[in-house]
């Protein structure tokens, strides 16, 4: 291109060129700052599992049929026994989460193969994994009677 061309072509198009490289690094920006505050989010959650009580976290997405389906059984055991236990729930829906994600599993050494992954930890040490294939509310009791999170 010589210079008369690519002087019409930016007189053409420099308000979109503009537009497109501010909306690029406000989405840079906002994705840079939204992840220090999930990774400070995930490091306040692994310190609270290292006080002396249950913990139970689960890693959802909300576009997982299986996480919208186990949620309200979830929530229902929560309701129910969240007395005997803290609770927390992470979203894990973008690539950005990878490495909020991955820090909770290296913390505990899970086995995360996708969601939703619920586990329980008790004092900073992982008790276990529900890998039931039936999420049900009795399912989930028993895996949490089992871990001795609830009598």
């Amino acid at each position: 291109m010589n210079k008369k061309k690519l002087k019409k072509f930016w007189n053409k198009f420099k308000l979109p060129i503009i537009v497109v490289i501010l909306l690029g690094i406000f989405v840079v920006l906002s994705t840079l700052i939204g992840d220090k505050v999930e990774k400070d989010e995930v490091d306040n959650w692994i310190e609270e599992t290292k006080k002396s009580q249950y913990v139970v976290t689960l890693l959802s997405q909300t576009t997982c049929s299986h996480c919208l389906a186990f949620k309200p059984v979830v929530n229902e055991v929560v309701e129910e026994y969240g007395d005997k236990f803290k609770f927390k729930v992470f979203e894990i829906d973008t690539i950005t989460n990878t490495a909020v994600r991955n820090k909770l599993i290296y913390a505990y050494d899970i086995k995360f193969e996708g969601t939703p992954h619920l586990f329980v930890t008790y004092k900073g040490e992982l008790l276990g994994e529900f890998e039931n294939i039936e999420r049900t509310k009795e399912n989930l009791v028993e895996f949490l009677k089992d871990k001795g999170v609830l009598e």
